[in-house]
């Protein structure tokens, strides 16, 4: 219930030192080995949604370099997640944390466009996968 109550105040958060406190006590709680599928993909949703995105501009120097400082962690706390779940849900949770992270982070990033294409998905396939995109995914690599 606390993280549906996350996912909703994440946009409402702010950037800067609110929304990247809430992110940086998200991650931890990730890195718990009998954390199972559902509640690693909520806590990635909640992760996703109160990341703090840049505001161009409007950011300092000090804040473009802390928060480029912590997406470097996070992607580097988050990659062996794709290890290590393997449920679509918690997949596609996880490439939309990476999608978060790649706000502020350039590597993080290239890597979220190439894992999102890695997982697609097509409600016209029998299975659910998008081959065509997952296959061109791996041609760009």
């Amino acid at each position: 219930r606390e993280l549906e109550i996350l996912k909703r105040l994440g946009p409402l958060l702010g950037r800067a030192a609110a929304s990247a406190a809430v992110a940086d006590v998200l991650v931890p709680v990730l890195g718990v080995k009998r954390l199972d599928e559902q509640a690693a993909t909520e806590v990635l949703h909640a992760f996703a949604a109160v990341a703090p995105r840049p505001d161009l501009g409007k950011d300092d120097q000090e804040t473009i370099a802390s928060m480029k400082q912590s997406a470097a962690k996070h992607a580097v706390a988050l990659a062996p997640l794709f290890g290590r779940l393997r449920t679509r849900g918690a997949r596609r949770a996880l490439c939309n944390a990476f999608g978060a992270i790649g706000a502020w982070d350039h590597g993080a990033c290239q890597a979220s466009l190439v894992l999102s294409r890695l997982h697609s998905e097509s409600k016209e396939s029998i299975d659910g996968i998008d081959y065509e995109k997952r296959l061109d995914a791996y041609d760009s690599l």
